[in-house]
């Protein structure tokens, strides 16, 4: 496998060539971009939410890639996770919460996150930056509003997630992994 982070003008790209199987299934659920047997996930520098070290990000999401694939997600391991994620914006004293598979799973909804997409205000990116900069493996960048969940596993065809994620908005159910 050969993995690289590469700057081209406005965007930054992660690229995979040669993954085998497993990290090819790895980054597929993870919305890598593939043509050719070519893995691509695109950042634009301007969404970012604070400077990144690339250089530093592209050590540790190699080695992410590589112990990754062989690692089975459980909610043992998503709730250490996300305690993490906590206690390291409680540390930084940052407004903050989760959006992706995260906010859902926190919800009560019966699936297992890849990862953990956390939002923040923009005004919270300098005290955050340190207290996260030496474990991210990709960037912090600005995301849109929490209700492009719906729409962005629509454009995806994960229908399962969409059909929860109606369940739940019908349930109208507040958190119930708090």
């Amino acid at each position: 496998m050969n993995a690289s982070i590469r700057g081209q003008g406005d965007e930054v790209r992660f690229v995979v060539e040669d993954a085998d199987a497993a990290t090819a299934a790895l980054l597929s659920a993870q919305f890598y971009a593939e043509a050719d047997g070519r893995f691509e996930k695109r950042f634009r520098r301007h969404d970012l939410l604070f400077p990144h070290d690339f250089q530093a990000i592209e050590a540790r999401w190699v080695r992410y890639l590589r112990e990754a694939r062989d690692r089975r997600v459980t909610p043992a391991a998503v709730d250490g996770a996300l305690a993490w994620v906590a206690d390291r914006h409680a540390e930084a004293g940052v407004d903050w919460w989760l959006a992706g598979s995260a906010a859902l799973y926190v919800r009560g909804i019966d699936l297992l996150p890849h990862d953990i997409d956390v939002m923040s205000y923009l005004r919270e990116a300098d005290a955050l930056a340190p207290v996260v900069e030496g474990s991210i493996v990709e960037p912090f960048q600005r995301v849109p509003e929490v209700t492009t969940h719906l729409r962005s596993n629509e454009a995806r065809g994960r229908l399962d997630r969409v059909a929860l994620i109606h369940e739940y908005v019908q349930r109208g159910e507040g958190d119930r992994r708090r």
